[in-house]
């Protein structure tokens, strides 16, 4: 059984980002996703994510809410997209977060969040490239999702690599290596 995915806008963010978003993990995932859902409500993006004090927004506090509010049945996934700067406690920032079960889809339905603000090239104050930022967002999707679905971070060639900076976003290949590939397989077999 294929699994699905659903798209939750979180503040403002660009309709076309979620868009070739939705186009974009359709493609990527194909052989494991059923379908690829933009939620037509918006998550409130909340004064009280932002800590002046790091100039930046809670990423756990936002993915938790995001977590505590999916409802969504144990085959999917739900990944929020924001346009906000964000970090995680011991980690000045990040690029996203996401759900790791043990026992992916017997425990909880997967959550994950992933932000497009340092993945735009303006953020380093470098000329947009939609193309980049397009694939950008996507290997961070494709990341996050994976976790949602049980995989770890990965040493191989592989779209679950950790990304410390944006080049090992841009280094990473797009496409998960072949142990990955193996245990979305089998999960996806099992259901």
């Amino acid at each position: 059984m294929k699994l699905v995915v659903y798209l939750q806008k979180i503040g403002n963010i660009n309709k076309r980002i979620l868009k070739n978003l939705k186009k974009d993990l359709k493609k990527q995932f194909r052989k494991f996703v059923n379908s690829v859902i933009i939620l037509p409500e918006k998550m409130e993006l909340k004064e009280s994510y932002y800590v002046p004090s790091e100039r930046q927004y809670n990423g756990y506090t936002i993915f938790k809410t995001l977590k505590n509010s999916n409802d969504k049945d144990k085959l999917s996934s739900t990944l929020g997209i924001l346009d906000v700067d964000i970090f995680k406690k011991k980690l000045n920032f990040i690029f996203g977060v996401a759900t790791n079960p043990k026992h992916p889809l017997k425990d909880y339905p997967g959550s994950a969040i992933v932000s497009v603000a340092r993945l735009r090239e303006a953020f380093y104050f470098r000329d947009e490239r939609n193309d980049l930022i397009r694939n950008r967002v996507l290997k961070e999707a494709v990341h996050e999702i994976g976790h949602t679905f049980g995989l770890k971070h990965c040493e191989n060639k592989c779209v679950m690599q950790f990304s410390e900076t944006i080049t090992y976003v841009d280094n990473k290949p797009l496409q998960f290596c072949t142990d990955c590939t193996v245990v979305l397989e089998d999960l996806t077999n099992r259901n």
